[in-house]
C-alpha cells in the first residue's frame, strides 16, 4: 500500500518569527505544512517551520519521515512483517528488503538477516556507539530505522 496524502503549506503567522541574519533581527513568516491522508484513515499531521529556514528541505523531508512512520503505526502494522519505505511512502513486507532500500549497512546487514529468518545477536557497547553515530550521519537520510533493531536474541525463528 502507497500512502497517499495532500502536503498543504500556507502562512500561519505573518512576519511573527524572529532570527538573527549577519547580527541583524530579521522577521519571517511562519509556515504551516500540514498532511492530509487521502487513501487511508489517520491523523493530519502538521509542522510548523520558519519561512527560509536554511535547513528548509532537510527538517522538511525528516518531518514527513516521522509522519509517515506514525500513520504506519496508527494503521496497526504488524512491524515484524511490515515496514514503511519513506522514499516512496510504500509500506511493504519485510521480506522485500534488499540493500538498496537501507543505505547504512549496519541496518542493511540485521535487516537481511531478518529477511533470512536469522535472528543477530546483541551488539556490544561499542558497537552500539558505532551504530548510533551511523544513524547521526543518516539524519538527512530519507529513512527511518526500522522498529526491529536492534535485535537482541541469537536463534533461527
Amino acid at each position: 500500500m502507497i500512502l497517499e496524502y495532500e502536503k498543504i503549506q500556507k502562512v500561519y503567522a505573518h512576519k511573527d518569527c524572529e532570527h538573527v541574519v549577519n547580527d541583524i533581527i530579521v522577521f519571517d513568516d511562519l509556515i504551516e505544512t500540514k498532511y492530509v491522508p487521502k487513501n487511508f484513515s489517520a491523523e493530519t499531521k502538521y509542522f510548523y517551520l520558519r519561512d527560509k529556514h536554511t535547513e528548509w528541505d532537510s527538517k522538511q523531508k525528516n518531518q514527513l519521515n516521522k509522519f509517515l512512520q506514525a500513520w504506519f503505526n496508527e494503521l496497526g502494522y504488524d512491524s515484524t512483517k511490515y515496514f514503511i519505505d519513506t522514499n516512496t511512502a510504500e509500506i511493504k513486507e519485510l521480506s522485500q528488503i534488499n540493500e538498496t532500500v537501507i543505505p547504512d549497512e549496519n541496518i542493511t546487514t540485521e535487516l537481511i538477516a531478518l529477511k533470512n529468518k536469522k535472528q543477530i545477536r546483541e551488539r556490544t557497547a561499542e558497537e552500539q556507539k558505532e551504530y548510533d553515530e551511523a544513524l547521526k550521519k543518516q539524519e538527512h537520510s530519507s529513512l527511518i530505522p526500522h522498529p526491529l533493531i536492534p535485535i537482541t536474541e541469537t536463534e533461527e525463528i
